[in-house]
């Protein structure tokens, strides 16, 4: 298609339409973080339960041919939506209020796992296609140009929904409040508002918001499993790309982000220079590239404020690690004996369960135990890789699998293309991963909170669209296969030793670094800016080299990845993949480098045993995931403290 055969209007339209559903799932989830300051992972999750709810209720209703039932359906799903959002809220989410924002992050994904499972047990695997809106299923001609009644109609509703909500928020009593909470929630609290019922309400609001938005999307798609894992990406960016708490920059930046794609779509290949480019492929990534291009211009967002992001410090999830620590210590010392047993008793239970667990794999076949415990030991080289990074210099990434990615990628490209070695690989990926990190670090390091995570997930999204979509170099979404070593390192026992030994080494340098007169410089940097900056310490200069030493040891455990699978896919370059190595940092405890490395090992062998044994194994992972936040919010560790605290408050 070229330039001069595009019908720019029509092009326009189509882009405001889409931008509609977006702003529908998107505005709920601002109006969430605004208040509650919780990243909801779990928001998409909604949106699919609403597409759910709505196909169901409109086969029981039979109004597949009446408007007025059609839609009182719509609503009625995205009522339900918003109640299981309060109940979710009150349940799951209002303990951990006082834990820093990654465990409110995790609490959100478990309920992610959960509802996820729940749906294919209620309504299958099976894709499901909805009837058509009655009086909307037709086409309008304008200029011999057709175009579709219902998306006309989603492009009048996105600009109506946000009029209504700035109604909302400026000219009602409950509007005021949430703007309030959205600046200054902590002076909201000592006016004598009751701000659990305000979070109630809110989460409720957004959940019935995102409901709506995928109820709306039944005549155009079908409802599947996944789609929710699907669109928390895109979400995410407008909420980001917007300002954070911002209603019409959430609006603002859905309608940038769809009509670029609407144009590149309609642009499709264009020629330059002689060279054709398939504009077409980068719908896959535009938003993240416009994510990225706005947040080095305007760390905030386009319609955000500066100060947003410090004006509660202690909920941005930046406050110092020390901080933290001695807040939870004090915490349990506080805690009332009797809970505090009936804690650490359920907690030992589940424990004795990890052991019994472990005691079960040994009657595996004992090669399987070898690839299974290799894989522990990746994963854990991957968690300390992470954990260094974060409880050194504060930093947590979204998209920290770009390293293992990358260390994957360019060992397989190199030894299919070049005939690299295993020992080349292992010698010289590190430096190509440190050398990424440090580049990308002149980014990251202007940037803080919510923010600096998003745009790492940015990068790592735009890592993989490159790798999806070059199937020249990277096999595209087949990967790369037939990665081996050599005969003697192809043995399952020789390979784990391996494997152990390189672990083994990379932590004593993590140790060593991380006591040095340089790791206690970074964790100066990141604990007190203000009074390091007093001190002459290079803030940003000492946080690129903690990337780039931390993205190092990432693309080894690549490198040990790939050989030890023999294939390499765009899979590992997903977001999913990161949220897990996060998990592993918070199972073991982010304050001890053991911690990581007991989270590893822990995380691996148990979503092994679950994907085997259970059928619903997603369910139990985020059920797991719950108990660990509710009763262990720090882990391996943080148990281990929990024990010695409570029986030196025991009575003599």
């Amino acid at each position: 298609m070229h330039w001069q055969d595009v019908s720019f209007f029509w092009v326009f339209v189509t882009g405001l339409s889409q931008a509609g559903s977006l702003f529908l799932v998107a505005s709920g989830l601002t109006l969430i973080f605004g208040v509650t300051r919780v990243v909801n992972f779990s928001h998409a999750t909604f949106f699919m339960l609403g597409l759910y709810l709505a196909y169901t209720l409109v086969e029981l209703t039979q109004s597949a041919h009446d408007l007025l039932g059609y839609g009182a359906m719509v609503l009625l799903s995205a009522f339900i939506c918003a109640l299981l959002g309060s109940l979710c809220e009150r349940i799951f989410l209002r303990p951990v209020y006082r834990h820093a924002q990654l465990y409110q992050l995790l609490s959100t994904f478990a309920l992610v796992l959960i509802l996820g499972d729940a749906i294919v047990f209620l309504w299958g695997p099976e894709d499901l296609l909805g009837p058509r809106m009655p009086g909307l299923s037709g086409a309008v001609e304008f200029n011999g140009v057709k175009f579709p009644s219902y998306s006309l109609f989603m492009m009048v509703l996105g600009p109506l929904v946000l009029v209504l909500l700035r109604i909302f928020l400026h000219h009602t009593r409950a509007g005021l409040l949430i703007r309030a909470a959205t600046w200054d929630r902590e002076m909201l609290g000592a006016l004598g508002v009751n701000q659990r019922l305000l979070f109630t309400g809110v989460f409720a609001l957004g959940c019935g918001l995102s409901g709506l938005g995928g109820a709306l999307q039944l005549p155009v798609q079908p409802a599947h499993v996944g789609l929710d894992l699907s669109t928390i990406g895109d979400t995410f960016v407008v909420v980001v790309l917007g300002g954070l708490g911002s209603i019409e920059g959430a609006y603002l930046s859905a309608f940038l982000i769809e009509e670029l794609r609407a144009f590149l779509a309609a642009l499709g290949t264009v020629h330059v220079l002689g060279y054709s480019v398939v504009l077409s492929k980068l719908n896959l990534v535009c938003e993240f590239l416009l994510l990225a291009l706005v947040l080095i211009w305007r760390p905030w967002g386009l319609l955000g404020r500066a100060a947003a992001s410090e004006a509660h410090p202690s909920q941005s999830g930046q406050d110092t690690q020390q901080a933290r620590f001695e807040r939870v210590h004090l915490h349990h010392l506080t805690r009332k004996p009797g809970a505090t047993a009936w804690r650490i008793g359920l907690c030992l239970v589940g424990a004795a369960a990890l052991g019994l667990l472990l005691f079960s794999i040994w009657t595996w076949p004992e090669s399987y135990v070898w690839v299974l415990l290799t894989e522990c030991v990746i994963a854990a080289l991957f968690a300390v890789s992470l954990q260094f990074m974060m409880q050194v210099g504060g930093i947590v990434s979204f998209g920290f699998a770009l390293y293992i990615g990358l260390g994957a990628y360019v060992s397989a490209v190199c030894a299919q293309r070049f005939g690299l070695s295993l020992w080349g690989a292992l010698i010289g990926v590190p430096f190509v991963g440190g050398a990424l990190a440090w580049g990308l670090s002149m980014l990251y390091v202007r940037l803080s909170g919510i923010y600096l995570a998003m745009m790492s997930l940015a990068v790592a999204q735009i890592a993989w669209s490159i790798v999806y979509q070059w199937d020249d170099l990277s096999g595209g979404s087949n990967g790369i296969s037939g990665i081996w070593p050599s005969a003697f390192w192809s043995t399952p026992s020789h390979y784990f030793a391996l494997c152990l030994l390189l672990m083994s080494m990379s932590l004593g340098l993590i140790w060593q670094m991380r006591t040095s007169v340089w790791g206690l410089a970074v964790r100066a940097c990141a604990d007190s800016p203000i009074r390091a900056k007093s001190m002459g310490l290079p803030r940003n200069s000492l946080l690129s080299q903690l990337m780039m030493v931390s993205a190092a040891f990432a693309s080894l455990s690549g490198v040990l990845w790939v050989y030890s699978k023999g294939v390499v896919s765009p899979d590992v370059l997903e977001m999913q993949k990161s949220l897990e190595v996060i998990l592993m940092v918070l199972l073991g405890g982010i304050e001890s480098m053991f911690g990581a490395l007991l989270g590893a090992f822990s995380l691996t062998i148990i979503q092994d045993y679950l994907m085997i044994e259970v059928p619903y194994w997603r369910a139990a992972l985020g059920l797991l995931m719950l108990m660990l936040i509710h009763f262990a919010p720090n882990g391996w560790m943080g148990l281990w403290l929990k024990v010695k605290i409570f029986m030196k408050a025991r009575p003599s």
